[in-house]
């Protein structure tokens, strides 16, 4: 009988797929290490590494590249986040790059649009913030020459790279018919370029280097602006040239909290995402875990039961709390005290999932919180690592995939549908649309310290699975121990939130490689289930750093995405 077994799956492990790998997901390096969206992406970072360009330097180059690599994902038409950790001072900076409202913004005209309408074109795009959030990081922290660092990106742009399978999949999913300036670059001739076809932007090429001539000025205050403005006015967009001029991108403190012997650093408001983050983690920091047989593991079903519990209470404070408001600061504040976290936790534990925190004054709608809830919320994170300990952690995006889905003529700039993520139905609402507002965003760009000292880089593409998903990985990490490529690849879940207060509370996505035996279990817990396959990219893709204690770090690209590590 045995025999008969180890025959039959002999035959199996000849016809079954092999499960997607590849050989540049985990890097052990000694002392530097990149992470990123693309090989390309990475090789040129480490590039600028080797000839002695600090964190910084290198995250120039690998954002730019990125955005010729990913146009869908990230580029000069969207925002950004950064964490960064400086190795000399011991100090975590917070730089918020978010999209910005243009001034003269027709309100009602907005709010009659339904949200498809909002969703792509030229009246989806806020200012972007990427080319000034750079220069920023640059003059603060950067070394080498500011021009040196666009060689790279500006040489993929004109002499194009090659599409993998992967990454030809999701270039599929640039709509064609909207936009004939975006459509001549991503599917010429009406067809999405196959895998194995070179892609190449020699007009993003060219404004990268006015940028790289000009610095930011070039961008918001020449031609580039004036391209954008002229498109936009053409095609019934927003932004005007003065909006453009009047953007800056914030310094700020980063949220903190802490678990177990941990310090977190995450984004701060207008973004939302690190208090969701804190939040759970500090909510979750007390908790019965259980020992021996009876301890809970790493996503079994007692595991996703608790997060979940914990989510739906932290969800409602968020969306009163995180946004560009003036008090929004202090909202949050209320929300990471520590007594409050206790209270939060045990409300957690006794609660209904049906319900979960519905009785909480929860506003009649919360539209913005749906809208990059899509499988194609698509952005992404790339980590940095220099050898004297400098640390880049950022994430960037152009909302959904492809943005807008519009290039304004011979810019080979995608915008981004960052209006999109403002609140529209419910004036109350601390994200209502507003001229000048930066919308909010979950982008979650985290920074753990053990002791005082580095110890896990983590973040996540996937819109408002980001926070959720970049919980999951660092709660398995810190208190499970779990080793990290397991833990960044291993099978995902997903709270959603609700967009109206008749809305279910307790749906819960499953990564396809959940048990089914699993899923009924968390039926009979009150959870209502559904399932998501990983081709739908929907879960993102964590990227992540850890210190090991033999000096070296660790660094694992999720294979959900077409992500790349590289070390020295």
């Amino acid at each position: 009988m045995s025999r008969i077994i180890l025959l039959f799956a002999c035959i199996l492990s000849l016809v079954a797929p092999a499960p997607f790998t590849r050989a540049d997901d985990v890097v052990r390096a000694d002392h530097s290490l990149i992470i990123s969206g693309h090989t390309e992406a990475t090789k040129a970072g480490m590039a600028v590494l080797r000839r002695g360009g600090n964190a910084i330097d290198a995250f120039v180059t690998v954002s730019l590249s990125l955005g010729v690599t990913e146009p869908g994902n990230s580029g000069l038409g969207g925002k950004i986040a950064l964490m960064y950790y400086d190795a000399k001072t011991k100090e975590v900076t917070f730089v918020a790059g978010l999209g910005q409202a243009a001034m003269n913004l027709p309100i009602e005209e907005l709010i009659a649009k339904s949200a498809d309408d909002r969703k792509r074109g030229y009246d989806a795009a806020c200012v972007p913030a990427l080319a000034a959030t750079l220069e920023a990081a640059h003059k603060r922290w950067g070394t080498q020459p500011w021009k040196s660092l666009f060689d790279a990106p500006i040489k993929l742009a004109v002499d194009g790279f090659e599409l993998t399978p992967l990454a030809a999949e999701m270039l599929a999913e640039f709509p064609t018919e909207l936009d004939p300036e975006a459509a001549r670059i991503y599917a010429p001739n009406g067809k999405h370029p196959p895998a194995g076809a070179v892609l190449k932007n020699p007009d993003l090429a060219r404004t990268m280097q006015l940028l790289a001539d000009g610095g930011a000025d070039a961008f918001y205050h020449g031609e580039t602006a004036q391209k954008i403005a002229a498109a936009m006015e053409s095609h019934g967009g927003y932004l005007a040239a003065d909006d453009f001029s009047a953007y800056k991108p914030r310094f700020l403190k980063p949220l903190s909290g802490t678990f177990h012997d941990y310090t977190i650093y995450s984004s701060a408001p207008p973004l939302s995402g690190g208090t969701t983050l804190i939040a759970a983690l500090g909510a979750l920091a007390d908790m019965d875990w259980g020992r021996g047989r009876d301890a809970v593991q790493p996503r079994d079903a007692r595991y996703i039961d608790s997060l979940c519990r914990v989510l739906q209470q932290i969800y409602p404070d968020v969306t009163r709390s995180a946004a560009d408001a003036p008090d929004s600061l202090d909202r949050v504040a209320k929300i990471l005290d520590p007594e409050n976290l206790k209270e939060l936790a045990k409300r957690a534990g006794s609660a209904d999932p049906k319900k979960g925190a519905l009785s909480i004054n929860w506003p009649d709608r919360f539209d913005d919180l749906v809208m990059d809830d899509s499988a194609q919320a698509s952005t992404t994170h790339l980590i940095i690592i220099d050898r004297t300990g400098n640390i880049v952690c950022a994430t960037q995006s152009l909302g959904n995939h492809f943005g807008s889905g519009v290039v304004a003529p011979s810019t080979g700039v995608l915008l981004n549908n960052d209006m999109n993520n403002f609140a529209y139905a419910t004036k109350q609402s601390i994200n209502y649309v507003a001229g000048g507002k930066w919308p909010r965003s979950t982008m979650s760009p985290t920074i753990v310290l053990k002791n005082g000292k580095p110890y896990l880089v983590i973040g996540s593409p996937g819109g408002q699975r980001i926070p959720v998903g970049v919980l999951q990985v660092t709660l398995d990490v810190l208190q499970f121990n779990r080793p990290l490529q397991e833990a960044v690849n291993g099978p995902r879940f997903h709270l959603r939130r609700n967009a109206s207060r008749n809305d279910p509370v307790n749906e819960v996505d499953l990564d396809q490689e959940f048990d089914h035996s699993f899923e009924e279990q968390l039926k009979k817990m009150g959870w209502a289930t559904f399932r998501k396959d990983k081709g739908e990219f929907y879960f993102g893709a964590v990227n992540a750093a850890m210190f090991l204690p033999n000096g070296k770090i660790l660094g694992v690209a999720d294979q959900r995405r077409t992500g790349d590590a590289g070390g020295n």
